[in-house]
């Protein structure tokens, strides 16, 4: 009989005690009225046995399209944090980040050699969870300006995508797997405060548009390369961080686990021999694992025998530099990766790898000519920009009032309590985005303008940005 599961409700509140700096502040609050938290305590999961719903909202998705500013048709802009999926002799590469986190689907056809672009999920997303389930894609959490809860499901046959139910708590880097009609999410990382992330043991079980709690994972880890043998699960590497250690890339895993969906149960299988966070295959009773750094060897696992050995190591000059992700198609398994030229954006390259002989194989490798085609567009001019209302310059004045108010509170914390100053230039990087959402949500009439602009210090103002009553 299968173990049971337990059911829990998503509690959806504020810290008491923000840690400081106004970007991740304007991440939580942005998120729009429709979840805006309420002030007092922070995000947890209840302990309470109640089911957590999400609802499938189908909406038109953005009007197909199959070229891309900076891409050509024949050769895609290469990009990271991505997820390769694999369907019918097609392989299907979605999101990533080429600086910001990227919306784009790109379709590679393995027996004609080409790409073509495909209508563009809803959100952008980078370090995200994705599979099939029949002839659907789903992707799950990742990042943009802070961690998602959102899922979105991609319909191949009409070209739409649509709103899936929502994840109950916001993570990045979730391992995801489908078996028969159930989706399973695993780990994954979540904000503690600005600076800080940690890995987390959860795991969900989405059925139709309902999320129902697992057993934990035996340890916490986020990116691990989920691989679906009959009913097991096996999780393969990935990071974990820890919210007492300061190590902002987390700290490599060998560990495979293995989550049985009749038993509900999970185990442990031999540790890889070299860990890391990158995908995982499937193919001729092996288990292979691609580490993301392409100069690094497969670690393949014999399921017959149970052990682990090292293929044979890249060519970092010929295979490129990264490992986008992997697939089976026909037995075949499939690896997509980049090389970074002297100039312009990464170069794609699709290349093969059989576990049986130990060999890699290029099939596909973006050309010089593919390389002109695909500089930037030029863009024509913009027009200026509307001037901004009454309402607009009251908000944006409630913005720079608490990113002033943030500023003076880390100026006066001792040298080493401050963030470092490589976190501080990442966190001003996406300040006009998060001060844009700022503003949007403001605009809607759901933040205390006056109260913020009184407040005059972090935990003031976080009391004003509690959803109006």
């Amino acid at each position: 009989m299968p173990a049971p599961v337990q059911r829990t409700t998503l509690v959806n509140k504020t810290p008491a005690s923000w840690p400081l700096g106004v970007s991740a502040l304007i991440c939580a609050c942005a998120a729009g009225s429709e979840r805006a938290a309420t002030p007092g305590v922070t995000p947890q999961l209840a302990s309470s046995t109640t089911a957590t719903v999400g609802t499938n909202r189908p909406e038109p998705a953005p009007a197909p399209r199959t070229h891309f500013p900076g891409d050509s048709i024949s050769t895609p802009r290469g990009s990271d944090g991505g997820q390769v999926l694999a369907l019918d002799h097609y392989l299907y590469w979605l999101g990533g980040t080429t600086g910001w986190p990227d919306s784009r689907v790109r379709r590679f056809d393995t027996r004609t050699k080409t790409w073509a672009g495909m209508p563009p999920m809803r959100d952008g997303r980078m370090h995200f969870g994705a599979t099939s389930l029949g002839s659907r894609l789903l992707v799950v959490g990742g990042m943009e300006s802070d961690y998602r809860d959102s899922a979105e499901w991609y319909d191949i046959a009409h070209g739409l995508w649509t709103r899936a139910a929502r994840l109950p708590e916001p993570l990045g880097g979730p391992a995801v797997a489908a078996v028969g009609e159930s989706i399973y999410v695993f780990g994954g990382s979540r904000r503690v405060s600005p600076l800080v992330t940690e890995s987390v043991q959860t795991a969900y079980l989405l059925r139709g548009s309902e999320f129902t709690r697992l057993p934990d994972l035996p340890n916490a880890r986020s990116g691990s390369a989920p691989v679906v043998v009959g009913d097991k699960i096996y999780l393969l590497g990935g990071r974990v961080f820890r919210r007492d250690v300061d190590n902002p890339t987390g700290a490599a895993a060998r560990d495979v686990t293995v989550f049985d969906t009749r038993l509900g149960k999970w185990s442990e299988a031999p540790r890889m021999l070299d860990g890391g966070q990158g995908c995982a295959v499937s193919s001729q009773g092996k288990l292979v694992f691609f580490e993301e750094h392409m100069e690094r060897s497969p670690n393949v696992y014999d399921l017959a025998r149970k052990g682990w050995i090292r293929g044979a190591k890249r060519d970092r000059d010929r295979f490129g530099d990264t490992v986008e992700g992997c697939a089976v198609i026909d037995k075949q398994i499939y690896v997509i990766s980049d090389r970074v030229p002297a100039y312009g954006p990464k170069l794609p390259l699709v290349l093969t790898y059989d576990p049986k002989h130990d060999a890699w194989e290029v099939v596909y490798e973006a050309t010089k000519r593919g390389d002109r085609d695909r500089l930037p567009e030029p863009t024509p001019e913009a027009p200026p920009p509307p001037a901004a209302s009454k309402q607009e310059a009251r908000c944006g004045a409630a913005f720079d009032h608490m990113q002033r108010v943030s500023q003076q509170e880390l100026e006066a914390l001792p040298l080493d309590q401050r963030p470092s100053a490589s976190a501080l230039a990442n966190m001003k990087k996406s300040d006009a985005e998060r001060r844009r959402k700022f503003i949007e949500r403001c605009e809607q009439g759901s933040i205390d303008v006056a109260c913020i602009l009184k407040s005059n210090d972090t935990v003031a103002y976080i009391k004003c940005l509690a959803p109006k009553r």
